[in-house]
């Protein structure tokens, strides 16, 4: 998966990290797989991604194993004159407590956009102390018998300053996007303390 480039640093608590390339679509081979993924760009996989074989129109995924997340469309055939039309149904939540929507149905392209309660770590975010977050999953389906369906990971959002969850209430707005602060390696520690002991010999 791509991270999107930060932006803007931030110690505003409630904070957000665009995530991009992460797509499933019903176009794409349609395989049973098994991934992890890295979210926050530190090189450490965050949570585990299984692609799913719906249905001929579908696409799906799973996020650590829980419940599906799926972008579906089913044709209905009419009767009479009628050649036809599609029922379409997108389903983005996961897990509960979460926000957005549990199902549409109806004609033409639909979208749902929903929040998943994840866990993840990163020695940058609260020390690396596992955080609670929010993981935003969007489900598409687009227009006519060959629109492209999709289930993308879009967003992770957590507290900066806290390992506790963010509220949902104001989410799912933009937030401010994260941006890490550069940690020194030891090395960088040890040339910074030559460096002063340098001065201090002077």
């Amino acid at each position: 998966m791509a991270i999107a480039a930060t932006t803007a640093s931030s110690q505003a608590a409630t904070v957000q990290i665009t995530l991009s390339g992460f797509i499933n679509a019903s176009d794409a081979p349609r395989l049973i797989w098994t991934n992890s993924q890295d979210l926050t760009g530190d090189g450490v996989d965050d949570v585990t991604v299984q692609g799913l074989h719906v249905g001929t129109y579908s696409a799906g995924l799973k996020i650590n194993g829980g419940a599906a997340l799926i972008a579906d469309r089913v044709r209905y055939v009419t009767v009479g004159y009628s050649s036809g039309y599609f029922i379409n149904g997108v389903n983005a939540r996961g897990g509960l407590p979460a926000w957005g929507d549990l199902a549409k149905s109806g004609r033409g392209p639909m979208s749902a956009i929903a929040g998943n309660a994840i866990s993840f770590s990163d020695a940058r975010i609260n020390g690396g102390a596992p955080t609670n977050a929010w993981l935003e999953v969007h489900s598409n389906i687009g227009a006519g018998r060959f629109g492209r369906h999709s289930v993308e990971l879009t967003r992770l959002i957590c507290d900066d300053e806290s390992t506790t969850r963010p509220a949902f209430t104001a989410i799912p707005g933009v937030q401010t996007e994260w941006s890490p602060s550069v940690i020194p390696e030891p090395s960088s520690f040890a040339l910074l303390g030559l460096g002063a002991a340098g001065v201090l010999a002077r």
